[in-house]
Order: C-alpha cells, then structure tokens, then sequence
C-alpha cells in the first residue's frame, strides 16, 4: 500500500476515533447523566453516529424490501455476518432500536464496553452462550417489545459458503411468538472481511435485503428451523453473485 494511501486510512481511523468518542460515548453519557435519558432516545445518537462512521469512510446503504415489509414493529431480526461493519450498517438502515448481540470482550473494554452495555443496552455473548442473567436481560427487552438482532453464522464468516446456524434466536422466537425478519447483507464483506486489517477498509455500496417474516412454533420448531435454514441458504446463494459480482439491481 503506498505510503499516502496508508496515511489517508490511519486519518479515516483517527477521525472515526474522535467521532466515537465524542458521539458515540460523551454526548450519550452526558443525556443519560443528566437527563435520564431513556435507552430508546439515547439510540437515536447511535443511529446517527453509525451513518456518519459510514459516510467518513465511503459507505452507503442501499434496503432492499421487495415484500414492502412494515420495518416499524417489533422483529427477532437475524442476518449473516461478514463485516466488522455490519452492526452500523444494519443501524443506519433499519428504523427501530435494536439490541446487538456482541462478544463479552468488547462489552468489557474500557469506557467504549460501558457505552456499548449501558447506553446501547449490547446484549454480552461469551463462547457463543449467553449467561442466566444475560439471558433474563434479553428476554426482559422481548417482553418489553425491543427489537434483538442475531447472527446465524454466530460470528463472521467469509465468501459464498455460509457458517452451520445456531438456534438461539429461532427458540426465542418460538418461545415469545415474536417472528423472524430474514436479513440479508451483501457487499459488507468487500468494505472489511475478517481476514483484512482495520487499514483495508474499502468505500462502496452495501445492500440490506428484506424478506418476509416467518413464525415458529414450539410443537414444530426442528422442522421449522431446517425449513427456514434451507429457504435461507437457498435465496442467499441465488442472490450472492448478482450482488457481490455485478451489483444491485
């Protein structure tokens, strides 16, 4: 990489840097301190700094919802994961708070994991389970009406093949009777993969697919979840090359 090309990128990160800081964490803080400012209202901050952490390092947002799905009620929401990116990109796109799922470690680091856990309300996942009192917490948010997002890889995976799925988010559908909202993200892999440094970042347009929602029952969730998983793969795979390759429609 060319010495001016490096030197742009780290300035990317340094005002990316200072934007968290400022937007993400000391403004947010300062309502809740001050102004008991509730979860909901403190998203509307995220949700800005999310679009313009995307906007500085060239990524725009395109949704696609070709089933005109209402995106203003309450959604166990699942998508794949390919991008480090993927969490802002999802919160620019999508109207209503959400609850990320996120590794424990970065629920712990200091000043940003306390932002991330008591102004976003990031639910902590360690070795891909959730503790009991983590679990109360994601079922309180459910029961209250929130929005929760999950991965069904369970983290981020890379190129065509998706991960196997994990059941989470189809039991707690199940047990609540809240639906599923497919999602599916295309082109996030091409601004960050995993295998790429936080200096590979790349601008271009992401797509954020919308499918119709689907319900679970308890009485026939293993069949449920097979047939979801199969209908999953199938439409993300008819649809990866057209989007990864020659771009949205």
């Amino acid at each position: 990489m060319p010495w001016f090309e490096k030197s742009r990128k780290v300035l990317q990160w340094l005002l990316y840097f200072g934007h968290t800081g400022l937007n993400f964490i000391f403004i947010p803080a300062l309502r809740r301190f001050f102004f008991r400012t509730p979860w909901q209202e403190l998203w509307k901050d995220f949700r800005n700094w999310a679009k313009n952490s995307d906007r500085l390092f060239g990524i725009s947002v395109k949704l696609v919802n070709p089933e005109r799905v209402s995106l203003d009620r309450q959604y166990i929401l699942v998508a794949n994961h390919r991008s480090w990116f993927d969490q802002l990109m999802l919160a620019e796109a999508l109207p209503r708070p959400i609850h990320f799922l996120a590794k424990k470690g970065y629920c712990t680091m200091p000043v940003f994991g306390r932002a991330l856990t008591e102004l976003v309300e990031v639910i902590p996942v360690e070795n891909k389970k959730l503790s009991t009192s983590v679990h109360r917490d994601l079922m309180r948010y459910l029961e209250r009406g929130d929005t929760v997002l999950f991965y069904v890889e369970g983290t981020r995976g890379s190129g065509k093949e998706l991960l196997p799925f994990h059941p989470g988010a189809f039991k707690y559908a199940a047990k609540t009777g809240i639906p599923i909202l497919p999602l599916y993200l295309f082109g996030s892999e091409q601004v960050l993969s995993k295998h790429h440094s936080m200096l590979s970042v790349e601008g271009g347009e992401v797509v954020l697919r919308v499918e119709a929602p689907v319900f679970f029952t308890r009485e026939g969730f293993s069949k449920e979840m097979a047939a979801f998983e199969q209908e999953y793969r199938r439409k993300h795979d008819a649809w990866f090359d057209r989007f990864e390759v020659d771009g949205p429609a």
